[in-house]
């Protein structure tokens, strides 16, 4: 299974894109933690993926609190 953490979110298209990949190729995923700023990303990111640990803030982010990861991936701040 390959987890899965995300930067800079927006409201997961780079996450929906890789989950019709890995589902198409059958690969096993869990996204882990997302992190994204804009209240209104993060109400949609809340409505698609209500299990999934959403920071708010990158800057405030303990690092040695995250879970590990195998693939990151990040938005354009």
């Amino acid at each position: 299974m390959i987890k899965v953490g995300s930067f800079f979110t927006g409201i997961g298209g780079f996450e929906l894109g890789m989950i019709k990949a890995f589902e198409k190729s059958s690969i096993e995923y869990k996204i882990s933690f997302m992190c994204e700023k804009d209240p209104f990303c993060q109400k949609i990111l809340r409505k698609n993926w209500k299990n999934i640990q959403i920071y708010n803030d990158i800057t405030k982010i303990n690092t040695k609190e995250l879970p590990k990861i195998d693939l990151l991936l990040a938005g354009f701040p």
